[in-house]
């Protein structure tokens, strides 16, 4: 038995969907901050930035629990896990480094190379992380509840393959980023319509999440039933 199945969450008493239905109900978060807190686009795109960091760290203990541990798998996850880490700590700080550029804070600095202000850099992010931090910590609390419940709870781990489960990630995020990144770079150009576009993303983002989260949870077809409906969501 797997070390973390007893405080696993159980789904016998909540909907099979419950994971999804908060998952969807955190990223109408967004919304709220566009429409009544007056949110910029660079702090959506921020929020999106951490949530790839959220779904990174996760994976590391997906990558883990993956399958049974005999000794030649232990030995790859030895090797595995490390090299994640690093090549996807160089992807999100990649990524961090070309949302920093369309930060119209720090751009002009960063573009022509005159001298930034002292500080300049830990201001605009402590601001950003000051409207964020409660968003972020939901958007934590969704990821750590949807892992619990789905890959722990529901024994997803079983059978997992440590090397597919490295690059899982990957196809998920760079769909979210590219609507994200290339939509904040449409928002920065024109000067109307801004809130309008804003919401357009999100939305997008949210559908992309949805059909995300339902191909990684979709339940397994025992060889001797029929296949299920892809509507249907575990």
């Amino acid at each position: 038995m797997n070390i973390l199945e007893p405080i696993a969450f159980k789904s016998v008493n909540i909907s099979n969907n419950a994971s999804l239905y908060i998952l969807i109900a955190v990223n109408l978060i967004p919304i709220l901050g566009v429409l009544f807190l007056s949110w910029s686009p660079m702090e959506v795109v921020y929020l999106y930035w951490a949530e790839t960091v959220i779904i990174g760290f996760f994976n590391i203990f997906k990558m883990a629990l993956a399958g049974k541990n005999g000794f030649e798998l232990i030995l790859l996850k030895c090797f595995m896990i490390p090299f994640f880490i690093v090549h996807f700590g160089m992807f999100t700080l990649i990524q961090g480094v070309f949302i920093m550029l369309m930060d119209p804070k720090l751009k002009t600095y960063i573009l022509t190379g005159k001298p930034m202000p002292e500080f300049l850099v830990i201001d605009s992010l402590s601001s950003t992380l000051h409207t964020l931090f409660w968003p972020l910590l939901l958007l934590f609390a969704s990821h750590f509840f949807s892992f619990f419940w789905n890959y722990v709870g529901k024994k997803e781990y079983v059978g997992k393959d440590p090397g597919n489960l490295m690059v899982k990630p990957y196809s998920r995020i760079i769909v979210q980023q590219l609507v994200a990144i290339l939509g904040t770079c449409l928002i920065l150009s024109i000067n109307n319509g801004r809130v309008t576009i804003m919401l357009s993303i999100i939305i997008a983002k949210i559908y992309a999440d949805i059909r995300g989260h339902k191909r990684e949870h979709k339940p397994k077809t025992p060889a001797n039933q029929p296949a299920t409906s892809p509507d249907k969501v575990s």
